[in-house]
């Protein structure tokens, strides 16, 4: 805190030097005998008049005054001088002296000011001053102005100023994420599009155009837009976006569909995602996203499917189609981890660059959810590899209520999401000899199922148990869920089927558990009533 004059001196400069600013108490304690304008008491009232100014101002301002440009400046411009630098040598310096880096910059202007008293104006101007110990890259908005003095000539210079620094390289680092994000949605094939639900604007990028028919410079809205959905699948994707809208659905979207050029007639089948945004009352504002075309996907999987039809019919064949299945696998499993982990490299080097608005950020974030799932996907197909080799991994003591905590760590996002889900454990059998991998992989799959296949109408129950059965422990898990059709419950543990087609998942989960149950001598049995929920009863052999 400034020390308070005494009451003389505070007599001396009252309605002048009033107040206890740090600038106040430089001011007052500075020899201004030292300097041509001379002690205090000798300054002209113009200059007096000026300095109380500043000082009473909470906008940064700075004076030059006299032939040798004597500098004052404020409590409010003493930020930009930072530590270590100039600060408070500059107070009472001449201008040459302190500002030697950048003299060449500003004496022009000052000059401009002096003799011609034109003030002057700049903008998002570069202008290096030492600081802070360096000398730093420094972006001020200013105004030079003349100071009229007690004579009526130009006895100095007022400089209004604000440092633009931290606007101007987030502009900067602005531009510089929307390219590098222009790039990752290009190099992804991604189609965008953003919808304003007030004013029923809908917008899209040029490949979704193209997908749709859209000429390029033409705007449409949403409902043309899903009317290039094919009209089976229509409703379903008006009801997924009305389920968005809803605020207590948190704004998810998420869907696959079909849409169609209305002229070429080119299908593709699309993973649309995205999400809606609320404003303080609850109610839409924007929803956008990002549509993955999934066709060759979707055609690679139903040519899985029917090879996997193929061999139950040609049982004389079904070793070697098997093992060329398996090495497909592993081959594609591995070949495709490293451009994956390059595009996700990419684009966390993308984001370490720069701050994003609330747009791009959905956007990464949907790209990041997209780059996990292929990552999860690869997982699966190399688990599939395993179990279709039937690799034998040691067994050792284990109990359930561990590998159950590691479990809860892994999916602890997953059942955030899942509306406070109930989720209670009755281990009456608690120690088992198993592989760790294989009982975590057959705890995980079930109880991140359970929770992905709750019911939207309400609070996911989930209930674990264990009992001692013949030469088995038997792990039940139940759910309230959604449950499974009779006609869906023969398929379930088939490679690529899955219950429910609008719950995200790859469909081989259940695939490779049942294998690794099966191949420790296990078996697992489903019960489910559709709408009412499912119980999984799994017998492990101890091994």
């Amino acid at each position: 805190m400034a020390t308070k004059p005494s009451p003389d001196k505070k007599s001396k400069h009252s309605g002048f030097l009033s107040g206890e600013g740090e600038m106040v108490s430089l001011i007052r304690k500075f020899d201004w005998s030292k300097t041509s304008v001379g002690p205090i008491e000798q300054w002209p009232q113009s200059l007096k008049t000026m300095v109380s100014m500043i000082l009473s101002s909470k906008f940064p301002m700075f004076i030059w005054w006299g032939e040798d440009l004597i500098q004052f400046y404020n409590d409010a411009y003493r930020p930009s001088l930072g530590n270590n630098g100039k600060h408070p040598l500059a107070l009472g310096q001449k201008g040459k002296n302190c500002w030697q880096e950048i003299w060449t910059i500003i004496y022009p202007l000052i000059t401009q000011v002096m003799t011609m008293g034109e003030a002057t104006w700049s903008e998002d101007q570069l202008i290096p001053i030492y600081r802070n110990g360096k000398l730093e890259d420094v972006y001020w908005t200013f105004g030079y102005s003349p100071i009229i003095g007690d004579s009526g000539e130009i006895s100095g210079v007022l400089v209004v100023c604000n440092e633009t620094t931290e606007k101007v390289l987030n502009s900067i680092n602005l531009k510089e994420s929307k390219d590098q994000l222009h790039f990752a949605i290009e190099s992804a094939e991604l189609a965008t599009w953003e919808y304003n639900p007030v004013t029923n604007v809908f917008k899209s990028n040029k490949r979704l155009k193209e997908w749709i028919g859209i000429p390029l410079n033409t705007e449409t809205n949403l409902e043309d837009a899903i009317n290039n959905v094919v009209s089976s699948e229509r409703e379903a994707v008006r009801e997924a976006i009305k389920q968005s809208f809803e605020y207590s659905s948190g704004g998810a979207f998420n869907i696959v569909c079909t849409i169609l050029h209305p002229i070429t007639g080119v299908e593709r089948m699309v993973r649309a995602k995205g999400r809606t945004y609320f404003d303080l009352k609850g109610e839409p504002y924007r929803f956008s996203g990002i549509i993955q075309d999934i066709s060759e996907e979707e055609i690679a999987k139903k040519e899985l499917a029917d090879s996997r039809k193929s061999l139950e019919l040609r049982n004389v064949e079904l070793l070697k189609i098997n093992n060329d299945l398996d090495n497909f696998i592993y081959t594609a499993s591995h070949d495709l981890k490293a451009p994956i982990s390059n595009i996700e490299g990419l684009l966390h080097a993308y984001m370490m660059d720069g701050s994003f608005d609330e747009e791009q950020q959905s956007l990464i974030d949907m790209m990041l959810f997209s780059i996990e799932r292929f990552k999860t996907t690869i997982k699966d197909l190399t688990e599939i590899s395993k179990v279709q080799r039937g690799l034998n991994i040691e067994p050792e003591v284990l109990t359930f209520s561990e590998i159950y905590n590691e479990v809860i760590l892994d999916i602890s996002e997953l059942i955030k999401i899942s509306n406070d889900p109930l989720i209670v454990t009755d281990f009456k059998i608690d120690t088992i000899k198993y592989s760790r991998k294989n009982l975590r992989s057959i705890i995980y799959n079930l109880l991140s199922n359970a929770l992905k296949y709750s019911s939207s109408k309400r609070r996911p129950e989930i209930h674990l148990s264990t009992e001692s059965t013949d030469d088995f422990v038997l792990f039940t898990i139940s759910d309230n869920g959604l449950g499974i059709s009779p006609e869906n419950q023969h398929k379930i543990f088939n490679m690529f089927e899955r219950a429910h087609q609008h719950v995200e998942g790859s469909g081989i989960g259940l695939y490779i558990i049942k294998r690794i149950i099966e191949n420790s001598g296990g078996k697992i049995e489903l019960q489910s009533t559709e709408g009412v929920g499912t119980t999984f009863k799994v017998y492990l052999k101890n091994l």
